[in-house]
């Protein structure tokens, strides 16, 4: 599952679309891909999280990757997101398959915010409930100060971490991430 941060930096969306595209299709047989939105593409500030497409095939997903639109300038909902991912009650319906490993990638270029006044510890009360068990990895931007510090509980909680998401070397950590062969 892909959050994608539709606010994020035009720069770090640009390289990571084609690579995203490219590891799904290299890894379709094994990998099933999903995006979550916030805010949701051509919607405005103060739109919540949006399921833009459940797991589905490297084909489709690609397509639906390849419309959204990076921005920036305002707040982003990424907490409400994995709260209504990770939380008692779901509120994003997705279909992730019994037995399967599941991991969340988050695509930031700030610090995790809330438009529900929600906490990083809000979320991370959630995650240690267990009822999904999904790795978070998130990607942020290493000069943003906050920006890791926001997530790295959450991260860590569900046995991932948080990365650069300005790295040129996306392939090596997707395949970190995933814990699939390498991408060529």
């Amino acid at each position: 599952m892909l959050e994608l941060n539709c606010r994020i930096a035009v720069e770090p969306l640009k390289r990571w679309r084609p690579a995203l595209s490219f590891f799904a299709a290299t890894h379709s047989g094994d990998v099933r891909w999903g995006i979550v939105a916030v805010p949701p593409n051509g919607v405005g500030q103060g739109a919540g999280p949006t399921l833009v497409t459940d797991f589905t095939d490297a084909k489709t997903f690609a397509s639906h990757l390849n419309g959204q639109q990076g921005a920036g300038g305002s707040d982003e909902p990424t907490l409400d997101a994995l709260f209504d991912i990770y939380g008692r009650k779901p509120t994003l319906p997705l279909s992730w398959r019994q037995g399967s490993s599941k991991v969340l990638l988050q695509l930031a270029d700030e610090e995790a915010q809330s438009l529900r006044g929600l906490k990083t510890a809000d979320v991370l009360q959630e995650i240690q409930k267990g009822l999904l068990v999904a790795k978070l990895v998130a990607y942020t931007d290493p000069m943003q100060v906050a920006s890791a510090p926001s997530y790295e509980p959450l991260a860590k909680a569900t046995g991932g971490w948080v990365d650069d998401v300005t790295s040129t070397d996306i392939p090596k950590m997707l395949t970190r991430a995933l814990g699939v062969a390498n991408c060529p």
